[in-house]
């Protein structure tokens, strides 16, 4: 464990190293630019640290406290939001494969995933078993007992909630409806706690994921696993007309979650958290708790 530690220890002194040195090549380009006796403040954007310390971003460390129902500015506003690539490829090199998206359609697999075998909409792989390395974006919004995503009705249509869209009532009704993102989490939990899932990437749309899953929490929540908290906002893709479309105003942060095999901590174990590490730090800082080491 002592060597996983050393080894996380060197990466993350590296990368400091490098952006230690970019800071200060920026600041002496900005110093040369302002009047005499004027220092500007130069903001690390890749710094997690300095980051959080914007205004903006600020903002979504507040509603981690506070609650989702607070800013609906950190709410997903469509179910699909598909990841951008270095995110996919970061999630490949830490599970050597990817063997299932449960939640995912067929072009982004054939595009982009690469999963042997997906669920989609049309299959719910909410309602299926997860076996191997799992790699999983959930859908955004919210969904019912069963994992089907609903929407909450326009007032103008009434109230309630349809698995059609907000302005087209369905006709029945929809039981236990929640936010999808910890619906799906506690979901790769369960599969995970079952040894079925050997060991998985969650993309947490919105780092609210770690707050509210500790809320009427069921199983283990993502707190307990090594996590990356990216340096900037990840842009996410809407699929329309069958190409890709990058979002171009990201809504909140994010935080991506590694789930090592659920066993007893092995070389294997260990070997796969250090891949997570060398993978995610470049994207943001990695934390990995102390029962991982």
């Amino acid at each position: 464990m002592s060597k996983l530690f050393c080894e996380m220890e060197r990466i993350r002194s590296s990368q400091k190293d490098q952006k230690d040195m970019e800071s200060q090549e920026s600041t002496a380009e900005s110093t040369d630019q302002l009047p005499t006796g004027q220092v500007s403040k130069v903001i690390d954007f890749d710094d997690p640290v300095t980051a959080i310390g914007l205004p903006d971003q600020a903002v979504a460390i507040s509603a981690m406290s506070n609650g989702p129902a607070f800013n609906p500015r950190h709410m997903s506003e469509t179910n699909e939001h598909h990841t951008p690539p270095h995110v996919i490829e970061a999630a490949r090199r830490s599970l050597v494969s990817i063997d299932l998206d449960p939640a995912t359609t067929e072009f982004a697999n054939a595009s982009r995933v690469k999963a042997k075998s997906i669920y989609t909409a049309e299959t719910n792989g909410f309602d299926q078993v997860w076996h191997g390395a799992v790699f999983i974006n959930p859908p955004g919004g919210n969904c019912d007992w069963a994992g089907k995503s609903v929407y909450s009705l326009d007032k103008t249509v009434g109230k309630g909630w349809s698995c059609l869209d907000k302005f087209h009532a369905c006709g029945h009704a929809h039981k236990g409806v929640r936010s999808s993102q910890k619906a799906w989490w506690q979901k790769l939990a369960f599969e995970w706690e079952q040894k079925r899932t050997t060991a998985a990437i969650f993309v947490g749309f919105s780092v609210e994921i770690l707050q509210t899953t500790q809320v009427d929490a069921v199983g283990q929540i993502p707190l307990e696993f090594p996590i990356c908290v990216p340096s900037r906002r990840l842009a996410y893709f809407k699929e329309i007309g069958g190409k890709f479309i990058e979002g171009k105003s990201p809504p909140h942060a994010s935080v991506l979650i590694f789930l090592p095999p659920p066993t007893t901590i092995t070389s294997s174990t260990l070997e796969g958290i250090k891949r997570f590490v060398e993978a995610f730090s470049p994207i943001g800082h990695v934390s990995v708790p102390w029962r991982w080491r």
